[in-house]
């Protein structure tokens, strides 16, 4: 499962697969689609400021 979250103008893509869990940020949300998407993740949710609940 992946998230997608903007966080101070940059992008935060959270992964956790089998009890592991990865991170990274990037400058725009397409790069991180496709980190996300490279890392076999699917992004099921995105948020951005403001949202009620945290990355």
């Amino acid at each position: 499962m992946a998230s997608i979250c903007e966080i101070t103008r940059r992008w935060q893509v959270q992964i956790r697969r089998a009890g592991v869990r990865r991170s990274r940020a990037f400058s725009s949300r397409a790069e991180a689609e496709v980190w996300a998407h490279r890392r076999g993740a699917v992004a099921l949710y995105s948020q951005g400021p403001g949202a009620s609940r945290p990355c």
